[in-house]
């Protein structure tokens, strides 16, 4: 058994599996997968990962706040199967096929991912009906987060208050998944404005703002530092989408 560790600030992990079994164990949950099924869950949670025979399967990082634009502000969920037996299940499978299958670049590749956001959207809202969606403390400060990173000076305390806890219990819930709120809320930030720069529609002084950095040189040296090019490249080159 493979204990993963990947507590990424703001984005989920997506699991889709082409052959083979599959079991995820959680601190308050065990979740089986086969053939054809798929699974949703927050990078912010610890688990760990077996197979069982042969395998074949693809990990995909979904940004947080795209996630829950698609889905119009809909609870998604800490966690989410999505049964391979569905059709729509076989759908967001293929959508995913069609854009790993060639190098594509420039408006088709940004359709290609609008469209498999869409699909996945679309799959679930399906499995959240009738069913209890969990949502842990640190799941809903990525989503007060997903939901206010366009304001300046977001602050731990305007999220305690928004969340009906005390500031410490922010910065102790942050700790526990090994960040602080300051750097989930810049890693967000930043995965917002790569998106948007690679789509070419704004300037890059224009997203930086947007993204509710109130300095467009911090906004430049923090860029650069995490994807390793500069956003005025991302923007000329339309081709960089970072999650």
């Amino acid at each position: 058994m493979e204990r993963l560790n990947l507590l990424r600030a703001g984005c989920f992990l997506l699991l889709l599996i082409d052959e083979g079994d599959a079991a995820v164990e959680l601190q308050s949950a065990s979740i089986t997968l086969t053939k054809g099924d798929a699974l949703l869950l927050t990078a912010m949670e610890p688990f760990a990962f077996s197979t069982g025979g042969a395998f074949l399967g693809i990990w995909v990082e979904i940004p947080v706040w795209w996630l829950i634009e698609l889905c119009r502000g809909g609870v998604i969920g800490a966690r989410r199967r999505l049964d391979g037996r569905l059709g729509t299940t076989a759908v967001l499978r293929e959508t995913l096929s069609i854009l790993l299958g060639e190098d594509r670049g420039g408006e088709e590749a940004n359709n290609l991912v609008d469209l498999f956001g869409d699909v996945l959207a679309r799959n679930l809202l399906i499995a959240a009906r009738g069913e209890w969606a969990y949502e842990g403390q640190i799941d809903r400060i990525n989503r007060f987060i997903a939901d206010n990173y366009r304001t300046p000076g977001l602050s731990p305390r305007d999220a305690g208050r928004a969340l009906g806890c005390s500031l410490s219990s922010i910065h102790k819930c942050c700790a526990s998944a090994g960040w602080t709120f300051g750097g989930m809320l810049t890693s967000m930030r930043l995965s917002v404005a790569a998106h948007r720069l690679s789509r070419g529609y704004l300037g890059v002084s224009a997203v930086a703002f947007d993204c509710g950095f109130s300095s467009l040189t911090h906004f430049c040296h923090a860029f650069k530092a995490r994807y390793g090019v500069t956003a005025s490249s991302v923007r000329k080159q339309y081709g960089l989408i970072a999650g």
